[in-house]
Order: C-alpha cells, then sequence, then structure tokens
C-alpha cells in the first residue's frame, strides 16, 4: 500500500465522518423543531375552534364555575380543619409543657431553697468570724498588743517612726 493510497482512505473516511456529523446535526435540529411545530399547529386548531364555537365558550366556562365551587369547599375544610387540629395540638402541647415544668420545679425549688439556705447560714458564719476578727484586734490593740495603726490597715509604724513622731 503506498502513502498516496492511504491519503486516499484517511481522506475518504474523513469526509465520511464529517458528512455524517453534519447529518446527525440537521437531524437533531429537526427533532427539536418538529414539537414547536405541533404545538403551532395544535393551537391554531384551538384557538380557530375557541373563537368560533360560543357554545364552547360558554360551557367552558360553566364547567370551571362548577369546578371551581368544590375546590373553594375542599380548601375551606382543609383550613377548618387544619385550624382545629393546630388547636388541639398546640393545646396538647401547652398542657405538655405545664406538666414537665411543673415536674421540674419540684427537683429546682428544692435545690435553690437548700442552696439558699446554705448560703445564707455560710453569710451568717463568715459575717460573725468577721466580726469575732475586728473584735479581737480592735481589743488586743486597746491593750496595746498591736500597733495602732494595725486597725486601719496601714502598714506597721517602726521604732525609729514612732520615736519621730
Amino acid at each position: 500500500m503506498s502513502l498516496e493510497a492511504a491519503k486516499d482512505i484517511v481522506s475518504t473516511g474523513s469526509e465520511i465522518a464529517t458528512g455524517a456529523a453534519i447529518k446527525t446535526k440537521e437531524a437533531a435540529q429537526e427533532l427539536l423543531t418538529q414539537p414547536g411545530q405541533y404545538y403551532q399547529q395544535s393551537h391554531r386548531f384551538i384557538t380557530n375552534i375557541w373563537n368560533k364555537s360560543s357554545f364552547l365558550r360558554l360551557y367552558s366556562y360553566i364547567a370551571g364555575a362548577y369546578g371551581i365551587i368544590p375546590a373553594v369547599i375542599l380548601v375551606g375544610w382543609i383550613i377548618v380543619t387544619l385550624v382545629i387540629v393546630v388547636g388541639i395540638a398546640g393545646i396538647g402541647i401547652v398542657v405538655a409543657e405545664g406538666f414537665f415544668a411543673f415536674l421540674g420545679s419540684l427537683v429546682f425549688f428544692p435545690v435553690v431553697g437548700t442552696l439558699l439556705f446554705l448560703a445564707s447560714v455560710g453569710g451568717i458564719v463568715v459575717g460573725f468570724v468577721y466580726a469575732s476578727y475586728k473584735a479581737i484586734e480592735y481589743a488586743l490593740s486597746a491593750m496595746g498588743f498591736l500597733p495602732r495603726d494595725f486597725l486601719h490597715g496601714a502598714p506597721p509604724v517602726s521604732k525609729e517612726q514612732e520615736e519621730a513622731s
């Protein structure tokens, strides 16, 4: 097989592939445009009948009016039942929440009361200890066992400072 023959075969194959691609593209475009053409034909036909037949229009309007009445009744029934169901569920939720709040308060209030009592007792004890400390400090200062500035939290006075004053 010569080089020229191979080139001819490749060229022929390329032309066939290109032609097939073009035919496929045209077929795809035709498939995409056909539904639109069918729709346009159907739309023109229905519009023509609609415009020429007043009986068809009258029938359509009456059927639509009769059809909307059950739909409105259905929507009204759905709304009424929804309000009833949500109301009952809401009452149930409130009752359940109240019950669980009551159960929680059975634990919460005794715990808070106990902690409040313990904090009060602790505060009284700490206050008594502090008052005792201050009374003892005052007594020791009055008897001369503590320097006089000790009561006010000032640094102790040295012997030189005391002699200078």
